[in-house]
C-alpha cells in the first residue's frame, strides 16, 4: 500500500462498536486534536484522562455525550466501555491473524525431551535423586582413588618424625606432628573430595541442570512458604553458605530473606560436604552419604515448615528462564572449581594448619581437658567420645577443623579404628547442623542484624542436636 501511495482501509470493529464511534466523532468533530476524530473517539470511549481532559477544555457539553456512549457499550456488552475496545481490540487482531498466519507443525527436540522428564511432576524428582547418587558415586570413588594412599604416606611421615626427636613425647615433638597432621588433614581428607565435588558442581550448573532444578523445587517452596526465588541462596549454598546468606537480597520481603538465610545455613556447604565424604562416604559407603544428604533436605523442608507457622506470609510467583542445554567447557568448569577450591587452600587450610597446631599445644599442656568439659553434656547425650569437644569448637572458625581436629584428638586419622558407625553418621549430621562458620555469622550479623545471628545460632544448635539423636537412633537400628 505504501509503494502504491494508497491509504490502507480501517479495519472495522463490530456494528455496534462502530454505531458508537461514528455518533461520537461527529459530536467532537470541532475538537482541534493530533488525533483525528475516530481514534479520538476511541480514546475517550477507553477513559483516557488526558484526551478527556483536553476535549472537556475545548467542549464541556461533549462529556456528556460521552459518558452515555460509554455506558451503552457496557450496558450492550456486560462490561466497562473500556475493556469493550480492548476485547474488541483482540478479536480483530485475531482475525486478522488468522487469516495471514499459516501454522506450521512444532518439532519437538531433543531438549523437549528431556525437559519432560527431568521436568515432569514425578520423574523429575526421581531424576533429581538419581542424577545426585551418581554424583556422589563419582565424588565417592575419585576421593577414595586418593584418600588411602595419601593418609598412608602422611602416617609414615608422622612415624619418621617422631624417630627425628630423642623423646617422642616432648613439645616439639608433638608440635611437629600437629603441623604434619594439619597440612595431611587438608591433602589427604578435604582436597581428594573437595575437587571432584566442585568440579562435578559447576559441570551441572554448566549443563544447564540446575536452572531445572529450581524450576521445580519452586512448587515444594511454595509449599513451605516461601518465594521460588528462595532456591537461589540454596544453590549458592552447596558452594558456600557466606554468597548464599547475601543472595537473599533479591527477595523484596523481610520476612522472606530471614527465613530463606537461617534455611541456607543448613545447606551442606563444600567443606561440610568434604566431611560427610571423608567420614561417612569413605568408610560406610556412598548411599548413606546420600541418606544424610536427603535427610538434611527433610529437615530443611520441616524447619521451614515450621518457621512459616510462626512467620506467616503470603509468596508471590516465580518466571525463570530455562537456559538450554549445553556441553559445558573445560576451560570454564575448571576456573569455577579453581576459583573455590583457591578459597579452601588460601583462607581454611592455614586455619587447619594453625588449628592442628594449636590442639597439639593444648594437649601437651593438658588444657584440652577443660574445652573437652565444656560440651561433655553434648557429646554424651549424643553417644560421642568426650574428646569431640575441641573439634565441635574449632569447627566454628571453619567446619573442615571438625574432621581434621577429630582425628588428632581421638589419635588417629584412621576413623574406623576410633569411631563406630552409629558415632561417625550421628557425627557427621551434628556438624552438617550445628552453628555456622564463623564468616557465615558475620554475614548475617551484617545483612540482618544481631538479633538475627543470635537467633540462627540458636536454631541451627537445637536443630543439629535434634537431629542427631535421630540419627542416631535411626543408625543403631542398622548397626
Amino acid at each position: 500500500m505504501a509503494e502504491k501511495r494508497q491509504i490502507p482501509p480501517q479495519p472495522a470493529y463490530s456494528e455496534k462498536i462502530e454505531q458508537s464511534l461514528d455518533v461520537l466523532a461527529q459530536s467532537i468533530s470541532g475538537v482541534e486534536s493530533y488525533l483525528n476524530p475516530r481514534a479520538l473517539a476511541i480514546k475517550l470511549i477507553e477513559g483516557d484522562p488526558i484526551v478527556l481532559e483536553e476535549v472537556a477544555k475545548q467542549e464541556p457539553k461533549v462529556i456528556t455525550d460521552i459518558k452515555s456512549v460509554r455506558e451503552a457499550l457496557g450496558h450492550q456488552f456486560g462490561g466497562s466501555a473500556d475493556w469493550v475496545m480492548s476485547d474488541a481490540r483482540n478479536q480483530l487482531a485475531n482475525h486478522i491473524a488468522q487469516a495471514v498466519i499459516q501454522q506450521g507443525k512444532r518439532q519437538t527436540t531433543l531438549r523437549d525431551n528431556l525437559d519432560q522428564i527431568l521436568l515432569h511432576p514425578f520423574w523429575g524428582y526421581v531424576g533429581l535423586v538419581v542424577i545426585l547418587f551418581v554424583f556422589f558415586q563419582i565424588v565417592y570413588t575419585v576421593g577414595g582413588w586418593f584418600e588411602a594412599p595419601l593418609m598412608d604416606m602422611f602416617e609414615g611421615f608422622e612415624v619418621w618424625i617422631e624417630a627425628q626427636f630423642s623423646n617422642p613425647e616432648g613439645f616439639f615433638s608433638q608440635v611437629s606432628i600437629g603441623l604434619v597432621q594439619g597440612i595431611s588433614g587438608g591433602v589427604a581428607i578435604v582436597l581428594p573430595y573437595l575437587v571432584p565435588f566442585l568440579i562435578g558442581l559447576g559441570i551441572l550448573e554448566d549443563v544447564g541442570y540446575l536452572s531445572r532444578v529450581a524450576f521445580m523445587m519452586d512448587a515444594l517452596m511454595h509449599k513451605l512458604g516461601l518465594h521460588g526465588k528462595s532456591i537461589v541462596p540454596f544453590i549458592l549454598g552447596f558452594g558456600c553458605n557466606v554468597p548464599a546468606i547475601m543472595s537473599t537480597r533479591i527477595l523484596e520481603d523481610k520476612r522472606e530473606r530471614f527465613i530463606s538465610a537461617a534455611l541456607s545455613t543448613l545447606v551442606p556447604c563444600a567443606a561440610r560436604q568434604a566431611i560427610v565424604f571423608g567420614l561417612v562416604a569413605f568408610y560406610l559407603g556412598p548411599g548413606l552419604a546420600l541418606a544424610i544428604y536427603l535427610f538434611d533436605l527433610f529437615v530443611i523442608a520441616l524447619t521451614a515448615k515450621i518457621l512459616n507457622k510462626f512467620m506467616q506470609d503470603d509468596s508471590p510467583g516465580l518466571i525463570l528462564e530455562m537456559p538450554v542445554y549445553r556441553v559445558p567447557t573445560l576451560r570454564t568448569v575448571a576456573n569455577k572449581a579453581w576459583w573455590r577450591i583457591r578459597e579452601f587452600i588460601v583462607e581454611a587450610w592455614p586455619l587447619l594448619i594453625v588449628g592442628s597446631v594449636t590442639l597439639s599445644v593444648l594437649s601437651f599442656i593438658n588444657a584440652t581437658v577443660v574445652f573437652n568439659a565444656l560440651l561433655r553434656p553434648l557429646s554424651w547425650l549424643l553417644g560421642l567420645p568426650g574428646e569431640v569437644g575441641i573439634p565441635l569448637i574449632f569447627g566454628v572458625l571453619r567446619k573442615e577443623l571438625s574432621l581434621v581436629m577429630l582425628g588428632q584428638a581421638l589419635g588417629s586419622m584412621t576413623f574406623s579404628q576410633v569411631l563406630t558407625p552409629v558415632q561417625m553418621i550421628t557425627y557427621a549430621v551434628f556438624v552438617v547442623f550445628y552453628v555456622p562458620c564463623l564468616a557465615t555469622m558475620l554475614v548475617i550479623r551484617k545483612e540482618m542484624g544481631t538479633k538475627a545471628m543470635w537467633a540462627v545460632i540458636g536454631m541451627t544448635t537445637l536443630i543439629a542436636t535434634l537431629a542427631s539423636l535421630l540419627a542416631r537412633g535411626l543408625a543403631s537400628i542398622f548397626y
